[in-house]
């Protein structure tokens, strides 16, 4: 495997295992006073997690 890969493989499951962190614990998130939905860390989870999951299947 691709250093590279490895690195892309890290990045993104540690983005998809702090979103769905943010969601087991209920820790609200505020970007310029508003608070931002939970629906945006399930998407993140499952795109995120599913790029990670697809590069880490290709691997060769």
């Amino acid at each position: 495997m691709k250093r590279s890969n490895t690195i892309a493989i890290v990045l993104l499951g540690l983005i998809a295992a702090l979103h769905l962190i943010r969601l087991v614990f209920g820790v609200s998130l505020q970007i310029d006073g508003e608070e931002v939905s939970r629906v945006v860390s399930v998407v993140a989870i499952l795109v995120f997690g599913g790029s990670a999951w697809y590069l880490w299947n290709e691997r060769s």
